[in-house]
């Protein structure tokens, strides 16, 4: 199965040539589909120079230009791999002059409107859920790494060949963050626009300090959305795999591996329940059920900030919440 460092290994970027300096960033309007004359659609799409696809590659963006960048999905409740935009948005997508974007699958129904030498993302752009990043540049490629760079190609050069298995949440990994918004800054310094790292650096500094001071501990997901922040702490995920395979795949899990993950839990072999609150099912609700009854102490972490919060501020609130959970185990 790959990694998530892996994946970073070919997290792809495409911005090579943009024209950045012929207009500024447009501000955070709600870019939900709308309905209007086709005149009304060109000016809204021409208002925006550089959009993002989700609020979270949204908040970076702006961190580093140093102002709001609207986000084609704004509500935070909306499942991606489910989003199918309108007119609209792929009219603001095609006009943008950069559109920052997740990649993979997870977003490309909104991305594969772009051109993508357009295209910032964080992962291999795919169209129909093939992977087409190795016919691109990459996030980071010609770059001179830094600190927060050195795994950024590990694993380079090894084959693909589960890449439905791939976890798309690679917004947890603070690296991914840190290359594509340095990514982001290059290509905007280069077209005369002014950019800066340092607030998005400085943010993802206190996290990953955060990060790095939790203790070793088991952890279980019922939806593999923290795989980037297990593997880059001391926390072993324990999720049984034919578990984890399926909702990995978006598929519900047997009853024989959500009985396997509910025994771990009574056996006293998890420390901590991730879980997202995005994916509830019946069998959440008895994973969730077997955890309150052994204690085991439960985090959430969604797909996306909810309630109306900030990406980094999101991060933060996550890394705390570890803190204080796993602080009361020692």
């Amino acid at each position: 199965m790959l990694s998530t460092k892996s994946l970073r290994a070919t997290a792809a970027a495409f911005a090579t040539s943009l024209f950045l300096a012929s207009c500024s960033t447009g501000g955070g309007a709600d870019t939900a589909a709308t309905t209007g004359s086709a005149t009304d659609t060109q000016a809204a799409a021409e208002s925006d120079t550089v959009i993002a696809t989700t609020n979270v590659w949204a908040d970076v963006a702006g961190a580093v230009l140093g102002e709001d960048v609207p986000a084609v999905i704004s509500n935070p409740a909306t499942d991606p791999h489910d989003f199918e935009p309108a007119a609209a948005d792929l009219a603001k997508v095609t006009q943008a002059k950069v559109l920052v974007a997740n990649g993979g699958t997870y977003d490309n129904a909104i991305y594969r409107a772009a051109d993508p030498k357009n295209v910032i993302s964080a992962l291999p752009l795919s169209e129909g859920g093939h992977d087409h990043g190795h016919d691109h540049g990459h996030v980071g490629e010609g770059h001179e790494h830094s600190e927060h760079d050195e795994h950024a190609h590990e694993g380079e050069g090894h084959e693909h060949d589960h890449a439905h298995e791939e976890n798309e949440h690679i917004w947890y990994d603070t690296g991914v963050v840190r290359e594509v918004a340095d990514k982001l800054a290059k290509v905007s310094e280069d077209n005369g626009v002014e950019a800066d790292t340092g607030e998005v650096n400085k943010r993802l500094d206190a996290v990953d300090a955060k990060l790095g001071a939790l203790p070793a501990a088991r952890v279980a997901q019922t939806h593999p959305i923290a795989d980037a922040i297990v593997e880059n702490t001391k926390l072993e995920d324990v999720t049984p795999e034919d578990y984890r395979l399926a909702t990995l795949n978006h598929n519900e899990p047997s009853s024989a591996a959500v009985a396997a993950l509910i025994t771990m839990i009574d056996n006293g072999e998890v420390d901590l329940l991730i879980n997202n609150p995005q994916t509830p099912s019946a069998l959440t609700d008895r994973i969730l059920a077997a955890a309150e009854q052994n204690q085991v102490p439960v985090i959430d972490i969604a797909e996306t900030p909810q309630g109306g919060d900030d990406f980094f501020d999101y991060l933060d609130e996550i890394a705390n919440s570890l803190t204080e959970k796993l602080g009361k185990l020692q």
